[in-house]
C-alpha cells in the first residue's frame, strides 16, 4: 500500500480547501469529502479565488421575483460578491461590487424592497444601494458592478463614515446602522422606503455602543407593547437592551439586563412567536475557558427579559451569528462550523443539535477562523455557509426517511403490564451512565457493536452520558437495512436505543440517508444477546415514512428454523439466550451460550452479555432464558 507522507497529506488537504466544488458531495459516515458534516450534504463550494478573492465576512441572500432565482450576496474585505445559486450545484459568480473606499474586514449586507444595503467598517464607506434586478440581467459574468445609490448624510447628526453592521425591518422599512461612527455607536435610523432615496430618521445613543439587532414590528405576548417597533440589541460590553423605536424622534429604553459570565454580547435573533430570544456571546469561549455556549432568553416581558441559561456544545468554538426558521437555529460558531439545533423546547431551555457542516476540519479551537454567518432562509432549502477563509458553500438538509420501528425483546418482556422493564438504565449500567451503587463499575461510553461479530463503526453514543438516555430506554440495538435478504445487500446500518414500549429511537435526526433512494427494504434488528430478527417481508417506505412493528407479527424464518417467540399475550419478541453471537451463517442458541453464563454466573450490577433478562445481574434467570431456548436457531443471513 502507498503511504502519503505526512507533509505531503497536509499539502493536499490545503489544496481541496481552495478548490472548487461542483458536485454534490453526501454526508456519508460523517463526512462531506474532507468535510465533518451530520444530517448536511455539500451542494457546491466557492473558495474566495472564485467569487472576487479576500477575505470573507457577512452573507445574505435574494430570490428575484421575476425570474425566480436565488442569489447569494457575499461580503468580503474588498467588496460584495453576487453568485447565482439556482442551479445550486454549479452556481455562477456573477460579479463583484467595490468597496465604497478602503478594503476592512467587517462587511455586513441586508436586503429590502429587492435592494441590498450595505455597509462596512471602512472609513468614509457610508452604506451603498444596489439594485439586485440587475444580476437577471448578466449575460457575461464576471463584471464589475456600481452603486444604485449611496447614503452618509445623516443632517445635524453628521456624516455615516462607517458602521459595524446593518439590521432591517422589512415591515416598517427602517435600516437601523449600529457600531457606526455616529450616535454614541447606537442605533442611526435611515427610511429606506424609497431605497434610491434613503433618508435620515432619527438617533438613539442613550445605550451606547450596539454591535447588532433585530428590529421587527412586535407581535409577542406582552400586550404593554402592542403594535409597536422593537429593537432586540447585542450591546457588547453593555449586554442585552431592549428599545422602543416606534417614534423615530423619541426611542425610549425598555431593558438593560445583563448575565452571569458575560464577555460580549455579540448577537442574536427572536424565536418566529417573539417569546424567547437566543443570543451569542463572542468572547465567552476564549476568556472563560468554557465550549460554545447558546444564551437564552425569555422576552415575554419586555421590560424584565429572564435569562434561562445556556446551551453548551461539545465543541470550544467561538460563536458568531445565528439565525432562526421555524423551530430550528442556525449558527455560524466559526471554526465549528454550522451547528443546527431544534429549539422546539427552548421553554424549558432545551435544545439539541440536529445536524452540523463543518467548513473548518482543521481544529474547532476558539479562534477566529471558520464560518462567519449563514443565509438559511431559501425557499430552495439550500443554506448559504460564508467562511472567513474558506469562501462560499451551499449545503441543503439530507432527504431523511422517518423510521418508525417497533422491536420487543424476551426475558425484560412483562406480559403483565405489556411492556419492558428497563433495569440496566434504572441501576445506571449503560455504556456512559453513572452507576447508582457505588459498588457498581461504569460501563465505557459507546455503542457496544463495536466488538468482533458485528464489527461496526458508528459512533453514536460515544461520549453518552446520563443526560443522553430517556428514562425508558433497555437497551442499544444494531439496525439494518437490505434491498434483499442476503447480507451482501445490506445498504444502511446504524446502532438505535430501544424504549420500554419496544420503539427504536435512532440518535441522529437523519441517520440513514441511504435509505431516501429506494422504495422498500428488509429490517434486520440484532441484540448483544437476543436472537436477531429480519422483517418477513420488504417494507415499503411510502411518503417518507418506515413503519414496521415486529412485536405484531413472526419474523423472518424457513422451515427449519424459528423467528420470534410468541408470549401469552400475544406479543412477538426476540428469543434470548443468544450471548456468543459468533454462529454463522446465521443466529443459534447453543451450549456456548451457556459457557459464557457459567463463567458470569453470580456477577451483578454490570452491563453483561450472559445477563439475558438485562436486569443488571447474572444468575438463575439469566440460565432459565437459556434452558427454554436452547436449540432455537435462525436462518437469517448474516
Amino acid at each position: 500500500m502507498l503511504v502519503m507522507p505526512r507533509k505531503t497529506y497536509c499539502l493536499f488537504i490545503i489544496l481541496l480547501l481552495h478548490q472548487s466544488i461542483n458536485a454534490q458531495i453526501e454526508c456519508i459516515n460523517g463526512m462531506a469529502g474532507i468535510y465533518p458534516c451530520e444530517g448536511m450534504n455539500l451542494l457546491a463550494h466557492m473558495p474566495m479565488s472564485d467569487i472576487g478573492g479576500g477575505s470573507g465576512n457577512d452573507i445574505w441572500g435574494w430570490k428575484s421575483p421575476t425570474t425566480k432565482k436565488e442569489y447569494v450576496l457575499m461580503g468580503r474585505t474588498t467588496g460584495t460578491a453576487f453568485v447565482d445559486i439556482s442551479d445550486p450545484v454549479n452556481p455562477i459568480y456573477l460579479g463583484n461590487l467595490p468597496t465604497h473606499t478602503s478594503n476592512s474586514s467587517w462587511r455586513d449586507i441586508k436586503v429590502f424592497n429587492n435592494h441590498a444595503f450595505i455597509v462596512s467598517e471602512a472609513t468614509g464607506h457610508g452604506m451603498q444601494v444596489f439594485d439586485l434586478f440587475q444580476l437577471d440581467t448578466v449575460t457575461t459574468p464576471p463584471i464589475t458592478f456600481s452603486s444604485t445609490a449611496h447614503f452618509e448624510d445623516a443632517g445635524l447628526a453628521g456624516q455615516v463614515s462607517d458602521s459595524h453592521n446593518i439590521v432591517i425591518n422589512e415591515e416598517s422599512g427602517y435600516a437601523y446602522l449600529v457600531g457606526a461612527n455616529l450616535c454614541n455607536g447606537g442605533l442611526v435610523v435611515v427610511d429606506i422606503n424609497n431605497p434610491v432615496e434613503p433618508t435620515y430618521a432619527g438617533c438613539y445613543s442613550s445605550s451606547g455602543y450596539t454591535h447588532d439587532a433585530q428590529c421587527v414590528n412586535y407581535i409577542g405576548p406582552d400586550t404593554d407593547y402592542a403594535s409597536t417597533e422593537i429593537c432586540f440589541n447585542s450591546n457588547g460590553s453593555g449586554g442585552f437592551v431592549i428599545v422602543d423605536v416606534t417614534d423615530k424622534t423619541d426611542m425610549t429604553l425598555i431593558s438593560a439586563t445583563q448575565y452571569n459570565m458575560r464577555q460580549y454580547t455579540h448577537q442574536g435573533w427572536l424565536t418566529e412567536d417573539q417569546e424567547y430570544f437566543l443570543m451569542n456571546d463572542e468572547l465567552d469561549e476564549s476568556r472563560n475557558g468554557h465550549n460554545t455556549r447558546t444564551h437564552i432568553w425569555n422576552v415575554r416581558d419586555l421590560d424584565s427579559p429572564i435569562y434561562m441559561g445556556y446551551y453548551e456544545s461539545t465543541l470550544a468554538a467561538i460563536d458568531h451569528n445565528l439565525y432562526i426558521r421555524g423551530n430550528l437555529t442556525f449558527q455560524s460558531n466559526y471554526r465549528g462550523g454550522l451547528r443546527i439545533l431544534d429549539i422546539s423546547n427552548i421553554s424549558n431551555a432545551d435544545l439539541e443539535e440536529v445536524a452540523y457542516f463543518d467548513t473548518f476540519p482543521n481544529g474547532d479551537g476558539a479562534s477566529f477562523s471558520g464560518t462567519w454567518s449563514n443565509y438559511p432562509y431559501f425557499d430552495s432549502g439550500v443554506i448559504a455557509i460564508s467562511d472567513v477563509g474558506g469562501g462560499l458553500f451551499l449545503v441543503k438538509e439530507q432527504d431523511c426517511v422517518d423510521m418508525q420501528l417497533k422491536v420487543v425483546m424476551e426475558g425484560t418482556y412483562d406480559v403483565q403490564i405489556g411492556e419492558m422493564e428497563n433495569g440496566l438504565s434504572a441501576r445506571g449500567l449503560l455504556p456512559g451512565q453513572t452507576p447508582v451503587s457505588g459498588l457498581a463499575i461504569a460501563t465505557p461510553a459507546g455503542q457496544p457493536y463495536t466488538a468482533n461479530t458485528w464489527n461496526y463503526g458508528g459512533t453514536e453514543g460515544r461520549a453518552w452520558t446520563d443526560i443522553d438516555y430517556g428514562t425508558n430506554t433497555i437497551d442499544w440495538v444494531l439496525v439494518s437495512f437490505r434491498t434483499g435478504q442476503q447480507k451482501n445487500t445490506e445498504i444502511a446500518m446504524t446502532a438505535a436505543l430501544i424504549s420500554k414500549d419496544g420503539s427504536v429511537d435512532f440518535p441522529k435526526r437523519c441517520a440513514l440517508p441511504e435509505l431516501s433512494n429506494v422504495d422498500s427494504v428488509y429490517v434486520v434488528v440484532e441484540h448483544r444477546n437476543h436472537i436477531g430478527v429480519m422483517s418477513p417481508r420488504a417494507i415499503s417506505i411510502v411518503g417518507g415514512v418506515l413503519t414496521y412493528d415486529f412485536s405484531l407479527e413472526d419474523s423472518y424464518k424457513d422451515i427449519t428454523s424459528f423467528g420470534q417467540k410468541q408470549l401469552s399475550d400475544g406479543t412477538w419478541v426476540m428469543y434470548a439466550g443468544d450471548g456468543e453471537q459468533d454462529d454463522f451463517p446465521s443466529y443459534d442458541i447453543t451450549g456456548g451460550d451457556k459457557t459464557i453464563w457459567v463463567d458470569s454466573n453470580g456477577d451483578f450490577d454490570k452491563y453483561q452479555i450472559p445477563d439475558y433478562n438485562l436486569d443488571g445481574d447474572v444468575n438463575g434467570a439469566d440460565k432459565s432464558l437459556w434452558d427454554f431456548n436452547n436449540g432455537v436457531s435462525s436462518r437469517v443471513p448474516k
